[in-house]
């Protein structure tokens, strides 16, 4: 899944989050850190407010 958003000082984001059998795994752990369980959680300070996120999900297989 391809997460977009804008952090706090207006710069834009792209972090790739893939899934496995322990969690989300993070191309970028300093802004979407990895998580174990079914969600991955964007800290509150890394993202502008009100600001709009985007998740683009992918299929491995095609």
């Amino acid at each position: 899944m391809d997460v977009t958003f804008e952090d706090e000082k207006g710069g834009k984001h792209t972090v790739t989050l893939e899934k496995g059998d322990n969690g989300w795994t993070s191309s970028d752990p300093t802004l979407i850190p990895d998580s174990t369980g079914d969600k991955a959680t964007i800290p509150a300070d890394n993202v502008k407010d009100n600001s709009e996120v985007t998740g683009v999900a992918k299929d491995p297989s095609g």
